[in-house]
């Protein structure tokens, strides 16, 4: 009892903080929601003020019906799409692969493959850009789907520690059950670990559907023709500078928020559960 009231005033402290810094994260996208339904003329006169114009005159979603159909975002959001189902299917399957082949095998090369894993990680992808460029180039890869895909393609990364760690956590008396019955390796792999491995599996499938919906440089290097959500809103802000449209910019950006998000809440206590329990098994 005189422990808890010994730390009593430490807690009080840290939920202040911790409740200003969740402030400073949820008021831009406050910001930017409110100043949605404003015409581009109440943003410019007052940005803190409560948007009137729009909803005396009926047309509160103006704004947003102007991002979907002048902005291109349908365009945009069709892209991400594409490239967020394949390259999150791909970014997920070969990290699993691998992490699951070194967790549970052992042969000449696995320790040094392990190794070179870790050493990936270090570098920066800037440091590659050129190398990959021109590779692409010479592929023909440039401004296609198949090659951004590709690059989602990787088997290393923080992912691969997650999963490694799942796959180490699994007791193998199940996969030599199976032998035993005349099993082969993929039939393990696929109807025995895979289920078992399964919570880590789906915390990296949402992550990496995340990051690739959110993904900026990949689609900026490799596909400038055809603008992804990330790339194409950062196109629309560059022209606000000089046309204005601002309000416009606003309601594509949270029209871009809302898959995210929605995956998010939809999923957050099994993505945190899941993401926690690969960490202490690993």
């Amino acid at each position: 009892m005189n422990c808890k009231r010994k730390y009593k005033p430490l807690y009080l402290c840290c939920s202040v903080l911790f409740g200003l810094y969740a402030l400073s994260l949820i008021f831009p996208f406050v910001y930017i929601l409110l100043n949605s339904f404003k015409t581009n003329g109440e943003f410019i006169d007052n940005v803190w003020s409560l948007p009137q114009k729009l909803f005396a005159q009926g047309e509160i979603f103006k704004n947003y019906a102007v991002a979907l159909t002048e902005s291109g975002l349908v365009d945009m959001i069709i892209n991400s799409v594409v490239l967020t189902v394949f390259g999150t299917v791909l970014s997920t399957l070969f990290p699993v692969m691998v992490a699951y082949i070194l967790a549970k095998y052992r042969f000449r090369f696995s320790g040094f493959i392990f190794t070179l894993a870790i050493v990936f990680m270090v570098i920066p992808n800037v440091g590659t850009a050129v190398a990959t460029y021109e590779l692409f180039k010479e592929f023909n890869l440039l401004d296609t789907y198949q090659g951004v895909i590709l690059l989602y393609a990787a088997p290393f990364g923080a992912f691969f520690l997650l999963l490694y760690g799942y796959f180490k956590g699994i007791a193998w008396s199940y996969a030599e059950a199976a032998f035993i019955d005349g099993a082969s390796d993929l039939r393990v792999f696929a109807e025995i670990m895979i289920p078992q491995a399964w919570p880590g599996i789906s915390a990296v499938l949402l992550l990496n559907g995340i990051n690739t919906w959110n993904d900026y440089y990949n689609p900026y290097m490799f596909m400038p023709s055809a603008k992804t959500v990330s790339t194409g809103i950062q196109n629309m802000s560059f022209n606000a500078t000089s046309t204005g449209a601002y309000t416009e910019l606003f309601a594509a950006m949270i029209v871009s928020l809302i898959p995210v998000v929605t995956v998010f809440i939809l999923t957050q206590k099994v993505l945190m559960n899941n993401t926690m329990a690969g960490g202490l098994k690993g």
